[in-house]
Parts: C-alpha cells; structure tokens; sequence
C-alpha cells in the first residue's frame, strides 16, 4: 500500500481598505510552526458605526486569547472545539 504524502499547510492573511479611508475589521491568526492544528480569528468593523474598529479589534482578542489558552491540551482542545468556539463567542 502506498504511504501518504506528508501534508503541510502554508498560511497567510491580507486585508483591503476597500472604500473607506480605515479599516475597522480585525484579524489575528495563529499557526505554530509544526503544529497540526491552528487557528484565525476574523472580525467584522460593522463599518459607519461609531468604533467600529475598536469592536472589531475587542472581539478578535477576547476569543484569540480563550482559544490560545485552552489549546494547551490539544487532544482535549480539538474534542471540545465546537464548544469552546461557542463559549468563547458568548463571553
């Protein structure tokens, strides 16, 4: 039997001003080096509404840091991810 290519993945992260003169979405990815697992958080500016880009910028660190820190066990953190996601999104 043939034995599987050993697949890596590459990752990379672009934003476009578009139209207005900032940008209010915020991104923060995190993909460790020989890790099999890793993550990206993307939050939307809500453009024209006042702070916007601080919104953006709260959300993207709060769920970035919960999810970074219960990654330090991955079997359990890929087992509960769904429920974490959630969690993380609600606090």
């Amino acid at each position: 039997m043939p034995q599987s290519p050993d697949i890596r993945y590459d990752v990379a992260s672009a934003r476009s001003q578009g139209r207005r003169a900032y940008q209010e979405d915020a991104i923060v990815t995190d993909f460790p080096l020989g890790a099999d697992l890793g993550c990206a958080v993307l939050a939307d500016g809500m453009g024209g509404h006042a702070a916007g880009d601080v919104a953006s910028k709260i959300v993207v660190t709060e769920v970035y840091s919960e999810l970074k820190l219960q990654s330090g066990d991955l079997p359990s953190f890929e087992k509960n991810l769904p429920r974490l996601l959630r969690d993380a999104a609600m606090s």
